[in-house]
Parts: structure tokens; sequence; C-alpha cells
């Protein structure tokens, strides 16, 4: 497990937040999906599916970094917004909630 700083340099005022986040079974299923589509493109004698294979490969690459470096990010980024547009979806505020409880 590992931890993820997520940094928001917006309005004049820095804010960063650490995320633990599991970054094993992201991992794992990409590394396996990475050395399926390399085999399959070094292995398959048809230059079609050789190119699949590789952009295969390219695309698990490219999607596990966006999973484990943007996403975190953009979550954060945009968390209160998708909290005041959602609709009826229970929302509270973690300030409200605080000062209910003491």
């Amino acid at each position: 497990m590992t931890k993820i700083i997520s940094v928001n340099a917006g309005s004049s005022s820095l804010k960063f937040q650490l995320f633990e986040m599991p970054q094993e079974t992201v991992l794992t299923s990409g590394v396996i999906l990475t050395a399926a589509g390399l085999c399959l493109g070094f292995v398959s004698s048809l230059q079609v599916v050789a190119e699949l294979g590789i952009l295969l490969a390219r695309g698990t690459v490219l999607s596990m970094a966006m999973v484990v470096l943007a996403l975190p990010a953009l979550l954060m980024l945009f968390d209160p917004l998708t909290a005041r547009l959602t609709w009826k979806a229970g929302f509270i505020d973690t300030a409200k909630k605080e000062a209910e409880t003491k």
C-alpha cells in the first residue's frame, strides 16, 4: 500500500492530501495484460494481430499510469463540484457533520 500525494494549487492557497492506494491489484492485472499483449505481438505471424498485441500492451501501460498518477488528483480536484452538483445523494459537509457531533 503506497501513499500518493495530491496537490491542489487553486485560489491562492496550496492544499494537499495523502491517499492510500492499493496499487497491487491495478499493477498485477496491468502487468498480466501487458505481458499478454507483448506475447501476442511478438509470437503472432499475422501482421494485424501482432500490431493489435503491441497496441494492447501500450494502452495497458498508459491506463495503469493514469489510474495510479492522475486519477487520485482528479478525484480530489473535482470532489467539491461533484458534491454540489449531485442531486439528493446525501452528501454532508464534513464541517457541518463535525459540528453536529460535538
